[in-house]
């Protein structure tokens, strides 16, 4: 797919360039990329990922969601689906949900450890826990699906949907699109879809055209988002939330000669963090 193709040229740069070197990823122009699967960017820095007049498109839910057969417990680390997806693999983060607001949608994403395509059965790294009006069960027939981001940046050892820590240096992302297909999805939590989460020093995201998102748009801190257009978007267009540990690390954050329009659309109670066209929130300072 897409983005295996996208997962492996950035591995081969974290593997094989180095760190003081730097690395320019190119797109091919005019093409529309569509992405099933986080692409992460790692604990590469100083990189350029030139999107190069080409398109990224969140894929449809039809292809990243299930359904759960049976009833299953908020505590239980194991599910059993009517079928898993194909774009589903180890180390993947799902979130369960039962409609498409914030208060329908658990709190705790989790990550994958195992899958058995013979049972459907799917093993996390721990149970969803409550959330909407599920106190002990969440019943059969509700939607388990991918967590997924266009870029993410370094990762952490935390579970849970926690914020990461770390930051990545020197990363820019330029002169492109991305599309988060809003038409095509079921949720519009800021937990389940966020296009881009990058803390950074010296990092940031110039002209890269953005809409129709169905939860997040860019979220992180020690950003320089600038020149870009954001249009029809779920939530907000610059989300500043950083984990505690980056502060002395990261760096600040700029929002300059952007076009914003039409943000903020599914609304608050839907989205959780709808607030405006920038969202402070968690560590947003500086």
């Amino acid at each position: 797919t897409d983005s295996s193709t996208i997962r492996a040229a950035l591995a081969w740069i974290s593997a094989n360039v180095p760190d003081g070197q730097g690395s320019r990823l190119y797109f091919e122009t005019g093409r529309t990329y569509i992405y099933d699967r986080t692409a992460e960017i790692d604990y590469i820095n100083n990189l350029v990922i030139d999107l190069n007049g080409a398109t990224l498109m969140r894929a449809d839910a039809s292809v990243t969601t299930a359904r759960l057969a049976t009833d299953t417990s908020v505590s239980s680390n194991t599910i059993v689906l009517d079928a898993v997806p194909d774009s589903w693999y180890v180390n993947d983060t799902v979130t369960a949900f039962v409609g498409s607001g914030d208060q329908d949608t658990s709190r705790s994403p989790m990550r994958i450890t195992a899958i058995d395509p013979n049972t459907n059965t799917v093993t996390l790294a721990a149970g969803f826990g409550p959330f909407g009006n599920t106190t002990q069960t969440i019943p059969a027939g509700s939607w388990v699906g991918k967590s997924f981001q266009c870029f993410l940046g370094r990762p952490s050892t935390e579970e849970g949907g926690k914020l990461r820590p770390g930051i990545n240096y020197n990363v820019q992302i330029i002169n492109g699109s991305v599309d988060g297909n809003s038409a095509n999805q079921l949720n519009n939590s800021w937990r389940f879809a966020m296009e881009i989460y990058i803390n950074g020093r010296s990092s940031g995201i110039r002209g890269v055209r953005f809409a129709n998102t169905t939860g997040e748009c860019i979220v992180g801190h020690g950003l320089r988002v600038e020149s870009c257009e954001f249009r029809n978007l779920s939530g907000s267009a610059f989300h500043t939330s950083r984990h505690d540990d980056t502060d002395a690390v990261g760096s600040a954050s700029w929002f300059i000669n952007n076009y914003v329009e039409s943000v903020c659309l599914a609304g608050n109670q839907a989205n959780g963090h709808s607030e405006g066209a920038v969202t402070f929130s968690w560590g947003a300072g500086r």
